[in-house]
C-alpha cells in the first residue's frame, strides 16, 4: 500500500470540552427543526397525506440508523467533527476529502438558504433593505459564534426555548382546533381527507409524486446527523452520554416532526393556495384553523423567525467544524493555518464559512424563489450523501471487527434505498442541479484519488486502523 494511501491526520484544531449533552442535544435539534420543518414542509404536504406520512416515516426509520451508527462510530472517535473523519479512515482519503468538501459548503449554502427566509419573514412585515437586513443578521450571527463555545450553547438553549413555545402551543392550539375548541367551536377532524374522497387523501398519487417527495423530506431531517460534529467539544464523550444524546434527539423527532405532520396533513388540504407561497403551513394551519387575529399570527410568526435564527446559528457551527475536520484529514500544504484557535473558539472556520454563506445569497439576490429552489436540492443531496457514505464507513468498520448484527444489515438497507433516492432526484421535473452533487462528488473523487496516488479505491480492509 502506499503511504499517500494512510490516513494521517494533522494535530488536531486546540477547541475545548465544553459543551453538555443537554445543550449538545439542542444545538442538534435547533439546526434540525428549521428551514426543513417550517417551510419546506410546503412541498411535502402537495403531494397528499398519504403520500407524506409515508415519506415522514420512511425518512424517519433512516434517520434512526443513522443516529446509532453516528453514536458507534463518534464513541470509537470522539475528536472534531468526527463525523467527516470516519469516511477518511473505513473507506479512503479521497472520498473523505471528496464528501467533506461538498459537505462544508452545503453547510455554507444552507446558511443562504436560512438567510433568504429571514429576510422574507422581515419583509412580510417591515419594508427593510434587503442588503442591511441580511448583513446585519449575518454579523450578529457570525459575532455569536466568535464566542466560546459554551456562551454559543447558551445562546442555542435560548432560542431553543422559542422553539420548544412554539411547537408545544401549536401543537396545544391546533389539537384543540380539531375537536371544535375553536373561535367558530367548529370541529375540523378529518374533514379535509374526507372533502373529496379519496382524492383529499392519496393527493396526486403517482410513482414519481412518492420519489419527489423523499428528497424534500430527507432535507428536513438534514443535520440529524450532526451530533458527530460536535463531539470534539463534549465535556465527556462517554457512550452514557451519547446514549442520552441519542434519546433526546429521537424523542424530539417524534413528537415535533411525526405529530407535528399528521396534524398539518388535517389542517391544511394538499390543494391549498397558500402552501404555493413562501408561508410557513404551521401558520397557514392556524388561519385555517379560525385563528386569524392579526397579533397571534405575528406572534408565532416571530418565535418562527427565532427558531430560524438558531438553526441558521448552527449552520455556521456546524459548518466551522466540518471544516475543521476536513483539513485535519487533509494534510493539504499551509492549511492547518485554518484550525488555529483563541480561547479554543476556530475564528478562521468559522469566519470562511460564515462568509460564504453570505456571499452565496448576496451575488443571487435578483430571484429569491430560484435561488431558494436550488439551494434547496443541492442541500438535500449533500446531507444524502453524507448519510449514504457514513453507512458504508459503518459497514466497513463491521467488516474489520468481523462482526455483524441487526445494523449492520438495515445499514445496507438504508445506503440502497438512500442510492435510489438520489438516482430517482430529478425523476418530477428533470434538472442539473438535481445531479450536481453526485456528479461533483465522483469527479472530486477521480481526481483526488490520482493527485494523492492511491494504489487502490478503497482502503484494504486490514489496512484499516482506528487512529
Amino acid at each position: 500500500m502506499s503511504m499517500m494511501d494512510e490516513y494521517t491526520p494533522l494535530n488536531p484544531c486546540s477547541t475545548k470540552r465544553l459543551l453538555s449533552p443537554n445543550v449538545i442535544s439542542l444545538i442538534s435539534i435547533g439546526s434540525t427543526i428549521g428551514t426543513g420543518l417550517f417551510f419546506l414542509i410546503s412541498s411535502i404536504l402537495i403531494k397528499g397525506p398519504l403520500v407524506s406520512i409515508l415519506s415522514f416515516t420512511y425518512i424517519s426509520f433512516i434517520s434512526l440508523i443513522i443516529l446509532l451508527i453516528t453514536k458507534e462510530l463518534s464513541c470509537l472517535k470522539p475528536d472534531n467533527g468526527s463525523l467527516c473523519q470516519f469516511q477518511s479512515y473505513l473507506l479512503s482519503r479521497s472520498i473523505g476529502l471528496a464528501n467533506n468538501l461538498i459537505y462544508w459548503l452545503s453547510w455554507c449554502f444552507t446558511l443562504s438558504l436560512e438567510l433568504s427566509i429571514l429576510y422574507s419573514l422581515l419583509n412580510s412585515y417591515l419594508s427593510v433593505p434587503y442588503y442591511t437586513s441580511i448583513i446585519t443578521i449575518w454579523f450578529l450571527l457570525t459575532l455569536i459564534n466568535l464566542l466560546p463555545v459554551n456562551y454559543f450553547g447558551l445562546f442555542e438553549v435560548f432560542f431553543s426555548l422559542f422553539k420548544l413555545l412554539f411547537l408545544f402551543s401549536w401543537l396545544f392550539i391546533t389539537t384543540l382546533a380539531l375537536f371544535g375548541l375553536n373561535p367558530h367551536w367548529e370541529p375540523i377532524g378529518f374533514s379535509n381527507w374526507f372533502a373529496n374522497w379519496p382524492t383529499s387523501f392519496l393527493g396526486p398519487l403517482s410513482l414519481s409524486n412518492l420519489l419527489s417527495g423523499l428528497i424534500a423530506t430527507s432535507f428536513t431531517f438534514q443535520s440529524i446527523e450532526s451530533i458527530a460534529l460536535t463531539s470534539g467539544e463534549l465535556q465527556n464523550p462517554s457512550p452514557q452520554n451519547f446514549n442520552k444524546i441519542i434519546k433526546l434527539i429521537l424523542f424530539r423527532i417524534i413528537v415535533f416532526y411525526l405529530i407535528s405532520l399528521f396534524i398539518l396533513t388535517l389542517l391544511v388540504p394538499y390543494n391549498d393556495p397558500d402552501l404555493s407561497s413562501l408561508s410557513s403551513p404551521f401558520l397557514i394551519a392556524l388561519k385555517n384553523s379560525y385563528y386569524q387575529t392579526s397579533s397571534l399570527l405575528s406572534l408565532f410568526n416571530f418565535i418562527i423567525f427565532t427558531t430560524i435564527l438558531s438553526a441558521a446559528n448552527s449552520n455556521i457551527y456546524f459548518g466551522s467544524r466540518s471544516l475543521i475536520a476536513l483539513v485535519e484529514s487533509s494534510n493539504i500544504p499551509h492549511s492547518s493555518h485554518i484550525l488555529k484557535t483563541v480561547n479554543g473558539v476556530p475564528y478562521i472556520s468559522i469566519l470562511l464559512t460564515s462568509f460564504i454563506g453570505l456571499s452565496t445569497i448576496l451575488l443571487q439576490s435578483d430571484s429569491l424563489i430560484s435561488i431558494f429552489n436550488f439551494l434547496l436540492s443541492t442541500c438535500a443531496s449533500a446531507g444524502l450523501l453524507m448519510w449514504c457514505l457514513l453507512l458504508f464507513s459503518y459497514i466497513r468498520f463491521c467488516h474489520k471487527i468481523n462482526h455483524s448484527n441487526w445494523l449492520y444489515f438495515a445499514s445496507w438497507f438504508s445506503a440502497i434505498n438512500i442510492i435510489f433516492i438520489l438516482l430517482t432526484n430529478g425523476i418530477d421535473s428533470f434538472s442539473f442541479s438535481s445531479y450536481l452533487t453526485p456528479f461533483l462528488f465522483f469527479t472530486f473523487w477521480g481526481v483526488l484519488h490520482f493527485f494523492l496516488n492511491e494504489s487502490s479505491w478503497l482502503i484494504p480492509i486490514d489496512s484499516i486502523h482506528f487512529i
